[in-house]
């Protein structure tokens, strides 16, 4: 607990040490790499991650609902659902969608369990398949570039685990993979379902 509260105030010092001394944190990442934990950029970069499984984990989740909202299997999925006695009052009390408690009782943030839940859905979906395509001559697809972002997230958040090398750089092309990846599962969904593509002019797709 002290080191992890140490490294918070640490950030909290070297981010307004750091803009006046611009290659100090290089010169002492060179003699001691572990440094690089009390690096503002990284451990901004690092928290960030978080908030990019997130909005990953909602965009998922989101789509899911309004897919069960119209889907054929309504029925059978929802009669598959344990939902609590809060989530049950909820309902009652017009404060939530049936749909949205569902969604709520499975998981969306491994996209092996996103792929499950999908299929349940709809068999011929293939929820996952435009994220196995290859992107920008990357060695790695972005199926694996975005589960390998969701154990970076688990580790920093049940595990207190950094990753040194996730800098503003990094978090950069995480937002890109992000980014491009959820674009590829939309347009996948809409020409699936004979869906017009239709983006407001602020979307970052």
């Amino acid at each position: 607990m002290d080191w992890n509260l140490s490294r918070v105030d640490h950030y909290l010092r070297l981010s307004s040490i750091t803009p006046a001394f611009p290659g100090a944190m290089e010169e002492a990442e060179e003699i001691w790499p572990q440094m690089r934990q009390l690096n503002p950029d990284v451990f901004v970069a690092n928290v960030m991650v978080t908030y990019l499984v997130s909005a990953m984990e909602d965009y998922f989740k989101s789509t899911y609902i309004a897919l069960l909202t119209y889907s054929e299997r309504k029925a059978t999925i929802l009669k598959g659902i344990r939902l609590s006695g809060e989530q049950l009052a909820q309902i009652s009390e017009g404060k939530l969608g049936v749909e949205e408690a569902a969604a709520e009782a499975l998981s969306f943030q491994r996209l092996a369990a996103v792929g499950r839940n999908f299929h349940e859905l709809d068999a011929s979906l293939g929820i996952l398949s435009p994220l196995k395509r290859p992107y920008r001559r990357q060695k790695i697809r972005l199926l694996e570039s975005l589960e390998e972002l969701v154990t970076q997230r688990h580790c920093l958040i049940h595990g207190m685990q950094m990753d040194i090398w996730t800098d503003h750089t990094a978090l950069r092309r995480h937002i890109d993979d992000l980014a491009v990846g959820m674009k590829r599962v939309y347009q996948h969904v809409a020409k699936h379902y004979g869906w017009k593509l239709d983006l407001p002019a602020s979307s970052n797709f």
